[in-house]
Protein backbone atom coordinates (compact mmCIF):
# COMPACT_ATOMS: atom_id res chain seq x y z
CA UNK A 1 0.00 0.00 0.00
CA UNK A 2 1.21 3.68 -1.19
CA UNK A 3 -0.21 6.71 0.39
CA UNK A 4 -0.40 9.33 -1.75
CA UNK A 5 -0.76 11.83 0.55
CA UNK A 6 2.06 13.48 2.57
CA UNK A 7 2.16 15.48 5.97
CA UNK A 8 2.14 18.76 4.69
CA UNK A 9 -1.45 20.29 4.70
CA UNK A 10 -2.43 21.84 0.83
CA UNK A 11 -4.97 24.41 0.72
CA UNK A 12 -8.19 23.96 -1.53
CA UNK A 13 -6.95 25.43 -5.30
CA UNK A 14 -10.58 25.68 -7.07
CA UNK A 15 -8.78 24.94 -10.20
CA UNK A 16 -7.59 21.60 -9.17
CA UNK A 17 -8.29 18.14 -11.73
CA UNK A 18 -9.06 15.10 -10.41
CA UNK A 19 -6.04 12.83 -11.40
CA UNK A 20 -8.78 9.88 -11.05
CA UNK A 21 -11.76 8.25 -9.09
CA UNK A 22 -11.76 6.25 -6.09
CA UNK A 23 -11.96 2.26 -7.05
CA UNK A 24 -14.57 1.70 -4.19
CA UNK A 25 -16.64 4.93 -3.55
CA UNK A 26 -16.12 6.59 -7.60
CA UNK A 27 -15.21 10.11 -5.49
CA UNK A 28 -12.96 12.31 -7.48
CA UNK A 29 -8.81 11.47 -5.98
CA UNK A 30 -6.52 14.86 -6.58
CA UNK A 31 -3.14 14.82 -7.03
CA UNK A 32 -1.97 14.61 -3.02
CA UNK A 33 -4.88 12.36 -1.69
CA UNK A 34 -5.17 9.10 -1.75
CA UNK A 35 -3.47 5.61 -1.35
CA UNK A 36 -2.65 2.60 -4.05
CA UNK A 37 -3.06 -0.91 -3.64
CA UNK A 38 -1.68 -3.75 -5.91
CA UNK A 39 -2.46 -0.77 -8.65
CA UNK A 40 -6.10 0.35 -7.85
CA UNK A 41 -6.41 4.30 -6.54
CA UNK A 42 -8.53 5.04 -3.12
CA UNK A 43 -9.71 7.95 -1.70
CA UNK A 44 -8.43 6.89 1.49
CA UNK A 45 -8.01 4.24 3.40
CA UNK A 46 -11.75 3.56 4.95
CA UNK A 47 -12.54 3.04 1.42
CA UNK A 48 -9.64 0.71 0.89
CA UNK A 49 -10.97 -1.24 3.78
CA UNK A 50 -14.22 -1.58 2.84
CA UNK A 51 -13.33 -2.83 -0.49
CA UNK A 52 -11.19 -5.59 0.71
CA UNK A 53 -13.89 -6.78 3.03
CA UNK A 54 -16.49 -6.95 0.44
CA UNK A 55 -13.76 -8.30 -2.07
CA UNK A 56 -13.42 -10.95 0.87
CA UNK A 57 -9.52 -10.21 0.43
CA UNK A 58 -9.26 -8.44 3.93
CA UNK A 59 -9.16 -12.29 5.28
CA UNK A 60 -5.09 -12.88 3.58
CA UNK A 61 -4.07 -9.99 4.41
Amino acid sequence: MTLLSTDESYQFNSYARPICDCEHCCESVFSGEGVTFEGEVFCGTGCLGEHLLVEGVAEGI
